[in-house]
């Protein structure tokens, strides 16, 4: 199966990030998957929540509403 669309506004490396996210990986298993800083994975995953409009909120998982509205940017 091919790789979803990755929404202009993210290209791919934050496409990436999403990818692991959707994969249920956590910040701290995505820096042991890509051999990088636990920083620079928080780094990232802000950046796509900021690109996507998804302003931090208790009550939301904002992991899931993040990979949820990159699937719903690759299905258009």
């Amino acid at each position: 199966m091919p790789p979803p669309l990755v929404p202009p506004m993210l290209g791919s490396v934050p496409a990436a990030f999403l990818g692991l996210m959707a994969e249920g990986l956590s910040n701290q298993g995505t820096a042991a998957r890509l051999g990088l800083e636990l920083k620079t994975v928080e780094g990232h995953v802000g950046q796509i929540f900021s690109k996507l409009g998804l302003e931090p909120d208790e009550a939301d998982h904002s992991r899931v509403r993040a990979v949820l509205a990159w699937s719903r940017d690759a299905d258009t």
